[in-house]
């Protein structure tokens, strides 16, 4: 056999890189492929063919193939030339939180050289190429919202940009309804800034059912099962918020008592319904008459009762966990007296005297009233709803009022004269 030969470089120009197919003849044997003084790496060959990447090296140098027999004295010739610029095509994703930290994918040609990737000016925290046509960079914290433009950085240049945005993480400030049953399945509506884009909608740590964004300011979302109480946090590009109203899960309202529960079938007392789980109380209907809440807490409800005819109906507390008709009103007609006998007695009182009238059943005094005091009776006993009987207290003479007092308010009066 001879020293190997060369006949041709396949290409014969290139970047540092560059797979060149030598071919010639008696190459089988190939120990060692020179480009100037640098070695290349061999990564196939034959008799007639040799497979090399181009060492690294600068300008026009010869090309020698060596072999146990000897080298080519061929004059061939391989000129080095710059790596194209970085080209970037694609960002993803295109949007990130102003305080960075984010990974962001940047997609294009002539990226394995990459030496620098830059966010606005800033050096992005740190980045990898993943190939030719990929680098991933962690975006650096922003000087402020807004759009920026990346681009990239290789030995032959810098690329052009592609624009980055820069957004503020969303807020939270309102929710509604801000409780509900702990088997979840309501949906709630939360108000607050910086919703467009966003990614996840949690409650208390659990993603939501569903949700849909219906305007920069408001998302409404299906609430998954749950227990406690916890923070609804909204994440999109820009971040989650980190405060915000909590949600209320409950176990279910319980009524344990409602004060008073006796008032007028006129309406408008005020009455207390205390209890647990109470916090998500939509409505309060006295049977199916709805009355007007004035507060809500979770162990509290205010409530105003509405004209009613006489008689016990269920109190129905609506929450957004069910309803509760655990607890009971009783409206009562206004007591109304029609006479008093005998209608006159001493000063010194113990006159043993009857009333007669209407809806007296649950009288809780009798009172002798004048234009300057006013003296309950010294006893009185109810009869039935038509009749009581009371003895006089002591008095001064001269003519008084007599009226009951009931849950549903004073009588009218009827008059007694004291001698």
């Amino acid at each position: 056999m001879s020293a190997p030969t060369i006949s041709k470089l396949t290409p014969s120009s290139g970047p540092v890189g560059t797979t060149v197919l030598i071919s010639g003849t008696n190459l089988g044997s190939a120990t060692a492929v020179t480009f100037g003084a640098a070695s290349a790496t061999i990564l196939s060959n034959s008799g007639t063919s040799i497979f090399v990447t181009a060492p690294t090296g600068t300008g026009t140098v010869p090309v020698v193939v060596t072999t146990a027999l000897g080298s080519s004295t061929q004059p061939v010739q391989f000129t080095y030339s710059s790596p194209p610029g970085p080209v970037i095509s694609l960002l993803s994703p295109t949007s990130g939180p102003l305080s960075g930290g984010n990974l962001v994918t940047i997609n294009g040609s002539n990226l394995s050289t990459t030496t620098a990737v830059s966010f606005g000016g800033t050096p992005a925290t740190s980045f990898a190429v993943l190939s030719n046509t990929q680098v991933a960079a962690i975006a650096p914290a922003g000087a402020a919202v807004g759009t920026i433009q990346v681009n990239v950085t290789n030995p032959t240049g810098t690329s052009g940009n592609l624009s980055y945005n820069y957004m503020a993480a969303p807020t939270v400030t309102a929710l509604t309804p801000a409780s509900g049953a702990e088997s979840g399945g309501n949906t709630i509506t939360i108000t607050g800034t910086g919703f467009t884009g966003a990614t996840a909608v949690g409650v208390n740590g659990t993603p939501a059912s569903s949700f849909a964004i219906i305007s920069p300011t408001t998302i409404t979302a299906v609430v998954p099962p749950g227990v406690g109480t916890g923070p609804v946090v909204v994440t999109t590009s820009g971040g989650s918020n980190t405060t915000g109203p909590s949600y209320i899960y409950s176990a279910g309202a319980v009524a344990s008592d409602a004060t008073p529960a006796v008032g007028t079938t006129a309406g408008g007392d005020t009455l207390t319904i205390t209890g647990s789980g109470l916090a998500g109380t939509t409505s309060v209907n006295f049977g199916t008459t709805p009355g007007t809440i004035t507060s809500v807490s979770d162990t509290s409800v205010g409530v105003v009762t509405p004209a009613s005819v006489a008689g016990t109906v269920p109190i129905n507390i609506n929450t957004t966990s069910g309803t509760n008709s655990s607890l009971s009103y009783s409206f009562v007609a206004p007591p109304v007296l029609s006479s008093i006998t005998p209608s006159t007695g001493t000063t010194a009182g113990g006159t043993a005297v009857s009333l007669t009238g209407q809806n007296l059943a649950s009288t809780s005094g009798v009172y002798f009233i004048s234009p300057s005091t006013v003296i309950p009776a010294t006893s009185f006993t109810v009869n039935f709803d038509l009749s009581l009987s009371a003895v006089t207290p002591a008095a001064a003479a001269g003519s008084y009022a007599v009226q009951a007092v009931t849950a549903a308010g004073l009588s009218n009066g009827v008059s007694y004269t004291f001698t």
